[in-house]
């Protein structure tokens, strides 16, 4: 198993940088799992909903000055 805690992929290519983000975003996902076990499926989906709008809102933020936010 392969520590993911400070794994920085920028540009991963081939089989071997596309194992180690899958890899690394298992993990995290088991990590995360008990983060939702006190919420039902309709707050589950409400929270998705939220971090998408927050989501967006951030890149949006993030973009270069005169860049199209579509």
């Amino acid at each position: 198993m392969v520590s993911c805690q400070a794994v920085s992929v920028h540009n991963p290519t081939g089989a071997a940088g596309r194992n180690l983000v899958d890899e690394c975003v298992e993990v995290h996902l088991r990590h995360e799992q008990p983060l939702l076990t006190g919420l039902s499926d309709a707050d589950r989906k409400q929270l998705a909903g939220l971090l998408r709008r927050w989501l967006i809102a951030l890149e949006a933020d993030a973009s270069p000055p005169g860049a199209s936010s579509t």
